[in-house]
């Protein structure tokens, strides 16, 4: 998770709660910085403090929108739905001065289910379904981090999250998890740049 430089001035790595009602403010609440009104009669339940997006030097590419971010510890963390405009170039060739992937944070998911969509009882379900994968998650980055290496391709990694690692632009090795399945789909081995062969593990 890193910041970055822009026009002279430094973007942050976090967002939070604040600056969403800030931003808000300072549009009088109006399109598209206008919000529900649901999220306006909770603010005061909120802590504002929470972190609510992030972004990170991960090399996505479209259609990574969705994919998991996970830490060092391979506990889930965020989701990825975006990347900046400096990003766009990672289609062809990786940088990270400024290309960014933009996540929305896993805290404030889980505040805003607890505390804005009264729905605790989900909050602690995927708390708790987060804590059993953590070891399978694991596993499972370890194992299509040493593939790649293995073959030579450059994996993408820092101390602090690991998304997905690039084989070419149009091959991208994903991590799927099916909850009504409990099952991850990973790469298993590669047969060549351009054939991927998926195997399934099935967590008990």
């Amino acid at each position: 998770m890193r910041g970055y430089e822009q026009d002279g001035k430094q973007i942050l790595r976090f967002t939070d709660f604040a600056g969403l009602y800030q931003r808000s403010d300072e549009h009088d609440n109006k399109p598209p910085f206008d919000m529900p009104q649901r999220w306006i009669d909770k603010k005061t339940d909120l802590n504002l403090a929470t972190h609510l997006d992030f972004v990170s030097d991960a090399d996505i590419i479209g259609g990574n929108s969705g994919s998991p971010v996970v830490n060092k510890s391979n506990e889930f963390v965020g989701i990825i739905f975006d990347g900046n405009i400096q990003s766009l170039v990672l289609d062809c060739i990786y940088t990270d001065t400024q290309a960014r992937a933009v996540s929305v944070d896993s805290a404030a998911i889980t505040e805003a289910l607890r505390k804005v969509y009264d729905a605790g009882a989900l909050a602690d379900e995927l708390l708790s379904v987060n804590k059993s994968l953590t070891a399978a998650i694991g596993f499972i980055v370890r194992l299509g981090v040493r593939v790649v290496q293995k073959q030579g391709h450059r994996s993408v990694i820092n101390d602090r999250a690991v998304i997905h690692q690039n084989i070419r632009p149009k091959h991208t090795m994903h991590t799927r998890r099916s909850l009504s399945q409990k099952s991850f789909i990973y790469v298993g081995k590669i047969d060549s740049v351009d054939t991927i062969t998926a195997k399934r593990v099935t967590i008990q």
